[in-house]
């Protein structure tokens, strides 16, 4: 209505009112229409214009479930074991718009948020040839009403360590308050094979991103303090390092025979028969067994793994395990393997791994005066690697400890 209409006497005049809500919730204007000269006593007509913001709706696929203290709606993505100086992994994931209105969408790197360009790039992990470990595309997209929109991440790891590289993205949808948020996190290695428990909580790191707990220094990435963030990320650099590429593991077999065990973590093993006596069963007959329960059996799994290699380098060849019992382990009757050797296939995505049943008997301990008696031992289990590529000038051998511990009764 600017500048000033002219409207001639019986005559009309069309105006077009343009509403484009930027955020969610009802808003309301006034418009008001009225003769310039006052004094021509013309009436003034106020028009009040309502109108309700929709919410966006969009979900977020080719994600894996988010941990339990994230909104539903977030995701996980998830690179896998990757081998490093591997430079053409990527995976992608989708923002789907469900909403019947066109949305903007924004994503940002949750440890850089709230900063300055020139601060943003320090908070970047980056490699030794400064290119960010995770970079991703496009940062702004807009996303048609009903249609989709891929979003691409690329994994640049160039050293190898235990614990994965992470990063979390924010994805702010137009001018509303929406925000979802994707994990992005990639294991690498520096030796084509490697070994995991089948227990993912028996993994400090996995297990903290089972129960939904973050690290002080992950939480302190993302203080409102730039100051307070620099220390979150030196203090986080100092703690990877702390850690060895592939440290021993730890397998823990907890007291089956406790009185608060849980019944669905150990098998029973019925008592070996009783031999008949004086009287007893008649020839050929099954023999009575003993009413008493005899041991019980607990299992933990460990897998024999391949890196993803997604580039033709050389050196990448099958591979061998072998699984060795310490003689003291052997001598105590408790441990049995359900293999104890094998091969090893690389593979260009996740390949199957191969998996070893570790299982640990227990006889029923006996009691005096009483009250059951016990301790936790120790045993060793050597593991073999072979094959398959490494650095230059390493043994293509790789050999390791992972540590039995059970509760056996007096």
């Amino acid at each position: 209505l600017r500048p000033i209409k002219v409207i001639g006497s019986r005559d009309t005049f069309t105006v077009i009112v343009e509403c484009l809500p930027l955020s969610p919730g009802l808003i309301v204007e006034v418009l008001e229409i009225s003769a310039v000269d006052e004094s021509l006593m013309g009436h003034r007509l106020r028009v009040t214009l309502r109108v309700q913001g929709l919410k966006p709706s969009i979900s977020l696929e080719k994600l894996s479930p988010p941990p339990p203290n994230w909104s539903s709606t977030c995701g996980i993505l998830d690179f896998g074991n990757c081998l490093m100086l591997d430079n053409n992994i990527t995976k992608k994931f989708t923002i789907h718009n469900k909403s019947t209105f066109t949305i903007d969408a924004s994503i940002i790197r949750v440890v850089s948020n709230n900063l300055s360009p020139g601060q943003q790039a320090d908070f970047i992990e980056r490699t030794a040839s400064g290119l960010p470990i995770f970079s991703f595309r496009p940062e702004r997209l807009q996303i048609l009403q009903g249609t989709s929109a891929e979003i691409e991440v690329i994994f640049r790891p160039d050293r190898g360590r235990f614990l994965p590289f992470r990063e979390d993205l924010d994805i702010f949808i137009g001018k509303t308050d929406e925000v979802y948020r994707v994990g992005v996190l990639g294991r690498a290695w520096s030796r084509q094979y490697f070994v995991t428990p089948g227990d993912p909580r028996d993994e400090p790191f996995t297990y903290s991103i089972f129960k939904g707990i973050a690290s002080v220094e992950d939480t302190l990435l993302v203080h409102s303090s730039a100051v307070i963030r620099t220390a979150a990320k030196e203090a986080r650099k100092v703690i990877d390092l702390s850690f060895p590429e592939s440290p021993n593991i730890l397998l823990k077999f907890p007291d089956p025979f406790d009185p608060n065990a849980n019944p669905s973590t150990y098998v029973e093993i019925a008592a070996a028969p009783a031999a008949p006596t004086g009287k007893g069963p008649a020839k050929g007959a099954p023999p009575v067994p003993v009413a008493a329960p005899g041991s019980r059996q607990q299992t933990k799994r460990l897998y024999f793994n391949s890196t993803k290699v997604s580039d033709n380098r050389a050196g990448v060849t099958p591979g061998s395990f072998e699984v060795i019992l310490s003689q003291e382990a052997k001598e105590s009757g408790l441990w049995s393997l359900s293999v104890d050797k094998g091969s090893l296939t690389a593979a260009s995505v996740d390949a199957a791994a191969v998996a070893v049943d570790v299982t640990c008997t227990l006889p029923k301990p006996r009691s005096l005066g009483g009250v059951v008696v016990g301790s936790w031992k120790a045993f060793q289990v050597e593991v073999v690697l072979k094959g398959g590529w490494c650095l230059p000038g390493e043994s293509d051998e790789h050999r390791m400890w992972i540590t039995l511990e059970a509760y056996v009764g007096l």
